[in-house]
């Protein structure tokens, strides 16, 4: 089931962030701990509730009945900030449910284009799903990434 996220998720969210990124996308960046630590660090219950509560962010989880097994974030800014699961919970389709609903939120926002910052792990995720690379860029200095985007007006969902 997929739901907007809600103030009382905001400790398994980020429980599932950090978990996703040191399970999932650390042997694609070598398991190297200076890298994952300065990655996870502002992925604190706070912050994520400080989000989940900002009016300019649509937030939303998956859940399998009290569990949160995955997160997604689209800002109305059109930026796909983040979309995470649960390693366990990885291809069942659960990913690209949660970004087909944030395209359906960006279209019913009039955002004509989704924009966003891959991971090495989930970058043929969003090429799967329509998105194309537009070249490498390093987040924050510091974790190599891919800018990407998705004109959704041409874009069957």
């Amino acid at each position: 089931m997929i739901r907007p996220a809600k103030p009382e998720d905001a400790e398994a969210i980020a429980s599932l962030i950090i978990r996703s990124i040191r399970e999932v996308c650390g042997p694609d960046y070598g398991n190297d701990e200076e890298l994952l630590s300065f990655w996870c660090k502002n992925k604190t219950a706070e912050n994520m509730r400080r989000g989940i509560q900002d009016p300019n962010n649509y937030w939303i989880v998956a859940a399998e009945g009290h569990i949160v097994v995955g997160t997604a974030l689209l800002s109305v800014s059109g930026k796909v900030v983040l979309c995470f699961l649960l390693p366990e919970y990885l291809g069942r389709g659960i990913g690209k449910a949660m970004l087909n609903d944030l395209i359906t939120k960006a279209s019913e926002l009039g955002i004509r284009k989704l924009v966003l910052e891959s991971t090495r792990t989930a970058r043929n995720f969003y090429k799967r799903n329509g998105f194309i690379e537009l070249g490498e860029i390093d987040w924050m200095g510091r974790v190599p990434s891919f800018q990407m985007d998705l004109d959704i007006e041409n874009e069957g969902t």
